[in-house]
């Protein structure tokens, strides 16, 4: 990661360089270069952003463990499937009957929670013709490492989605729950192949959850603003535990439009139907279901 002293070094090597030429161009006033902008008095937006490039060309090496038929033809396969280097990820793939092409969502769960944590609403979005990548990520240990680790993973997740035949790159959807939801923040501005997010119960800065600059590159807040066009939906707890509504509320707000917000007498568990059904309604509109 760059950071900002090198980018000066970089700025004055440059000044002096064009001094030294100064007598073989025509006089003209130069423009001067734009200031980057600090977040957080450390990083450049620009800095940010590149932590989570990765090569596009690495094998997804997708293992499949087993395979479990459910009512109505839809499938339930046990997979996994090489997220960042050196990183597997178990997973669910959730398959209705038939050949497609289907609309692809992508499921993340609560530090608590784990891939099973959205499969019952995965298996029912099968039966409206979704395919369904439900992640597991069993440690969310604050660790710079460790958070990169995560998105990079899940950005493999859509390239997954994306390269299956059956599945219709359009019509791509992204579900996050708690820290889910902050890390779709941050892949709603540098990875754009999602046509639509809903973000639960997410806080806009782990760096200040856990007194840590070294965090400041996974604060959704900081990617957030940049998601437009895409349409953001977030589910907010009445009764949260452990996100504030202040919290909430700032992260909901430093997001670009188009936005929606609801928020529901539960807990951050969001143990609520009637949140799961508008999270279907949702999807099925957003997504073109039947």
């Amino acid at each position: 990661m760059k950071k900002l002293g090198l980018g000066i070094f970089v700025l004055v090597l440059i000044g002096v360089t064009l001094a030294g030429c100064q007598s073989m161009m025509p006089t003209v006033s130069p423009t001067p270069p734009p200031t980057p902008t600090l977040i957080a008095g450390q990083y450049t937006y620009d800095d940010l952003v590149q932590v989570f490039e990765y090569d596009l060309q690495a094998l997804l090496d997708i293992r499949k463990v087993s395979v479990a038929d459910k009512e109505d033809g839809v499938e339930v396969h046990d997979i996994s499937y090489m997220g960042a280097p050196d990183y597997r990820v178990p997973a669910f793939l959730v398959v209705p009957p038939g050949e497609g092409p289907f609309a692809g969502v992508l499921f993340m769960h609560q530090g608590f929670g784990s891939r099973n944590s959205f499969l019952n609403e995965a298996i029912n979005l099968a039966n409206k013709g979704v395919v369904s990548l439900l992640v597991h990520h069993g440690t969310w240990r604050p660790d710079p490492d460790n958070y990169r680790r995560i998105v990079v993973s899940l950005r493999r997740g859509a390239d997954l989605l994306t390269q299956r035949p059956d599945v219709d790159s359009s019509r791509l959807g992204y579900v996050g729950h708690s820290w889910g939801a902050t890390f779709g923040g941050i892949l709603a501005d540098i990875d754009k192949r999602f046509q639509t997010y809903i973000l639960m119960a997410g806080v806009p800065s782990f760096s200040e959850v856990w007194e840590r600059d070294d965090l400041v590159p996974f604060d959704g807040v900081h990617y957030i603003g940049h998601a437009e066009p895409v349409p953001l939906f977030f589910q907010l707890a009445n009764n949260d535990e452990y996100v504030s509504r202040e919290a909430a509320l700032e992260y909901y707000e430093a997001a670009s439009e188009p936005k929606h917000i609801t928020w529901y007498d539960t807990t951050h568990f969001f143990v609520n139907a009637e949140a799961q059904q508008d999270r279907l309604e949702w999807l099925s509109w957003e997504l073109d279901l039947p």
